[in-house]
């Protein structure tokens, strides 16, 4: 299950999974690991983005499925999907 629709679950029950907490810890399970293939990564071991302003959003979302901020979650899932938008783009031109 992809990322979009476990926040689509959540804003319907108002609140995340245990499994959806677990897997937002972590760099490789994220929804930065479903566009990793679309961004600069620091090395292969971490996947972590080179970009900070993704690293900052992959930070808070986590935050917001850890504290069951949905809003927040959503907020920083969109936030995300933009700069990959805009980091594609500015690689392209």
């Amino acid at each position: 299950m992809n990322w979009e629709t476990r926040l689509e679950r959540a804003v319907n029950a108002k609140q995340f999974t245990d499994e959806d907490r677990t897997l937002a810890s972590l760099w490789i399970t994220c929804p930065i690991s479903e566009i990793a293939h679309k961004i600069v990564l620091k090395d292969d071991i971490t996947k972590c983005p080179k970009d900070i302003y993704l690293i900052l959003d992959g930070i808070f979302f986590t935050k917001g499925v850890e504290d069951g901020d949905v809003d927040l979650a959503m907020n920083c899932y969109k936030s995300i999907q933009k700069r990959v938008n805009k980091l594609s783009l500015t690689t392209i031109n």
